[in-house]
């Protein structure tokens, strides 16, 4: 084939060939139902909105940002060149392109010439770049500053089905954005200097970068780049993204996973434009799991939809005891049609144990960036049983492997805990797809056999400016569990909310008798679970990832911020207790009581108030601690807050009355109350008893139908 000006490469029918063969991946995966939308947007009411999002990201990943990496090394450790990548001689597209200025990248001329249709051969063969992606109306100028790269069949399956707004982020291989000359967020040391006494993030971390641009307008620009970063991630099955910023002529590479970002120095594409062009090329050229594509999951096969649709259905009406439309419209909660995929779960010591699983909708997905980003799955194996599937990016060096701890706390006969299948981390490379494609990429390939993040791996390296960067290693690990059911907040009753978290009690109670603690007890992780034939959902205590042993003097603040405890709500680090997770199991009735329940408000407003000052008052630290408590601690007193409320079922006001008085009596209460809270023993008993003498005269079914709407001043996370 003809090669044309500028461009020394292999041939297309070849590019084409290597490019498809490892196409075995899915874009554009199911996020939970009702999130279809972007997670980017969610919840934004206004421009102001929008601008404190943006601003809320870039804080959340600056801690974890590293650079200037020199350019040519970050290519060779991420990248690294197969024989079929093209080298550039003669004319440079890239310089061509940017000669009227960085906006002409986004011009119809740019895309084609990038694209090969003209002059030039294409820059990145076998994908397309591509800038018509729909975006929000009061948006469109944002839509303009980003390029978008797609491979060739992602971008027409994108344009025939009519994806939803945000959407051409599921199919995104990677992006660039591109700004005017002079709005570089990031500062290079100046040649010859220590990196170590530079802040390469001055006008990021408290520095205007010039006198036209604030700390604010740069923070912005940062997180709306994090913002589509972190959306792609969650629309992909990845293990790292790439992505590009180009001001005028400046460019840097990005890679981004789970434990943070390595950003390279700027370069220009005018006198280097042999990088740019070397990036597309070896990423057009690199086997999918290079480029970021978790290859343990895949298409399903034809008949694998069918099963799957059949035993969710059938599960769904056991747990839910529902038929016809209201349990087709439950059963989408965890398939969406024509979005089945298969996932590989390893386990055994060498992971050589492999179990094939059938997916489609996740219960719930995490979209923050830098974190475990764990997703949730109702799933079924080859004999059409229902599992649960616990996929995330676990912290290496803080916490026990949670299959592990599920299975010990089983050995000590605990009750009212998730049954253990199947667990263990992700291989890097399935053994199915270990195949020549590979040869080029040795470097690559050499890399880890499992999955995990390589950004923390770079924070001793010489050229990382600043020493305050934190970062964590991250692995990814998989469990399956045999427990499958609905969360609390899905209760019917007072009978149920109160049976169910009994249950959970009892299996805290137990770990802590067997040498654990929960140290994250919320209603989250507190499933209603229905067995055989019998109409009684149980409760199961699930999420054992932050476990530790009772002996453990660790400081920490673990814990979900609704839940946790007044003492671990503060400015100073203290060493969890069982105190605190039966603190938190009270708040955990409380609050679900307060949300779902039928209340008397003695004051206007006083539900919403109570929820807003116990639950969800925050503010930052200087240290940079998110902290609270105040109103938990002001209602421990004085009963400042709970007095403003009663609750229509007298028995769930006694209960909530005594257990109240147990963990902290008023200054008028007798002696009976001194050390109720000292153990778990007279809350197990008071609360078995009560159970025992009101459980057939407890209501099933006044629980509140629909959704609470939290009002405009309270944060959105009350919307559930």
């Amino acid at each position: 084939m003809q090669r044309r000006t500028g461009l020394t490469t292999a041939s297309s029918d070849s590019v084409v060939g290597v490019h498809r063969q490892s196409r075995n991946v899915l874009f554009n995966v199911p996020t939970p139902k009702n999130e279809d939308r972007a997670h980017a947007f969610r919840f934004i009411r206004d421009q102001e909105d929008l601008r404190q999002h943006y601003l809320k990201r870039a804080k959340e990943v600056l801690p974890a940002v590293l650079g200037p990496m020199p350019a040519q090394l970050f290519l060779d450790e991420f990248l690294p060149t197969s024989s079929g990548a093209g080298t550039l001689s003669g004319l440079n597209p890239f310089r061509r392109i940017l000669r009227t200025g960085s906006q002409s990248m986004l011009s119809g001329d740019g895309v084609n010439a990038l694209n090969g249709r003209g002059l030039f051969a294409p820059v990145c063969p076998g994908f397309v770049f591509d800038d018509a992606a729909v975006v929000p109306e009061d948006q469109s100028e944002v839509r303009k500053s980003y390029l978008y790269c797609y491979s060739e069949e992602s971008l027409q399956r994108m344009k025939d089905s009519g994806h939803a707004r945000d959407a051409h982020l599921g199919f995104a291989e990677f992006f660039i954005e591109v700004r005017d000359a002079g709005q570089d967020i990031f500062i290079d040391p100046p040649r010859g200097a220590a990196c170590s006494s530079h802040n390469f993030l001055a006008g990021l971390d408290g520095f205007s970068i010039d006198s036209e641009r604030t700390q604010e307008e740069a923070q912005e620009i940062l997180g709306r780049h994090v913002a589509r970063v972190a959306e792609t991630c969650s629309r992909q099955y990845r293990t790292h993204y790439f992505s590009i910023m180009l001001n005028g002529p400046l460019a840097r590479l990005i890679r981004w996973d789970r434990a943070g970002a390595i950003v390279t120095e700027a370069f220009d594409v005018h006198e280097d434009p042999h990088l740019l062009y070397q990036f597309t090329q070896r990423y057009a050229y690199g086997p999918d799991e290079m480029r970021g594509l978790d290859t343990t999951i895949g298409p399903a096969q034809s008949d694998d939809e069918a099963l799957f649709l059949t035993s969710i259905t059938a599960h769904v009406k056991r747990q839910l005891g529902v038929e016809g439309e209201v349990a087709e419209s439950a059963v989408l909660e965890h398939y969406k049609p024509g979005k089945v995929a298969a996932v590989t779960v390893n386990s055994g010591d060498d992971g050589a144990q492999t179990t094939r699983l059938l997916i489609s909708r996740p219960v719930l997905a995490n979209s923050t960036l830098f974190s475990k980003a764990t997703r949730g799955y109702w799933c079924v194996d080859s004999a059409g049983h229902v599992v649960f599937l616990k996929d995330m990016w676990r912290h290496t060096k803080c916490f026990r492997v949670e299959g592990d701890v599920i299975e010990a706390l089983h050995r000590a006969g605990v009750r009212n805990i998730p049954d253990v299948v199947q667990h263990g981390h992700v291989p890097r490379f399935p053994s199915n797809q270990q195949d020549s494609r590979l040869d080029d990429h040795t470097e690559y390939s050499t890399l880890t056999d499992l999955q995990d993040t390589l950004s923390d791996k770079f924070l001793d390296a010489d050229w990382v400016c600043s020493d305050q960067r934190k970062l964590r290693p991250h692995i990814h690990y998989r469990l399956v569990l045999g427990t499958v059911g609905y969360p609390l907040k899905r209760f019917t009753g007072t009978k149920e909310l109160l049976h169910a978290t009994f249950d959970a009690f009892e299996a805290m109670v137990g770990a802590h008798e067997a040498g654990w603690l929960h140290r994250d007890i919320s209603a989250g992780n507190i499933l209603l679970v229905r067995e055989g034939s019998t109409g009684v959902r149980r409760g199961y205590l699930i999420d054992w990832e932050m476990a530790r042993g009772v002996d453990t003097n660790q400081l920490d603040q673990l814990g979900t911020f609704q839940f946790k405890g007044h003492r671990l709500l503060g400015e100073d680090r203290v060493t969890h207790t069982l105190a605190d997770d039966m603190e938190s199991m009270l708040w955990v009735v409380l609050y679900c009581s307060l949300l779902w329940l039928p209340v008397h408000e003695l004051h206007p407003g006083a539900r919403w108030n109570t929820i807003g000052e116990m639950f969800e008052a925050r503010r930052v630290s200087p240290t940079g601690r998110v902290v609270g408590g105040h109103g938990k601690i002001a209602n421990m007193r004085t009963r400042r807050f709970t007095n403003n409320v009663e609750f229509d079922n007298t028995q769930l006001q006694t209960w909530l009355t005594t257990v109240m008085d147990y963990h902290a009596p008023l200054e008028t209460a007798g002696p009976e109350l001194r050390g109720k809270w000292d153990g778990p023993r007279h809350l197990l008993e008071f609360w078995r008893g009560f159970l025992e003498r009101e459980s057939p005269a407890l209501p099933e079914n006044e629980r509140y139908v629909g959704f609470f709407v939290a009002p405009p001043s309270m944060d959105s996370s009350f919307s559930v």
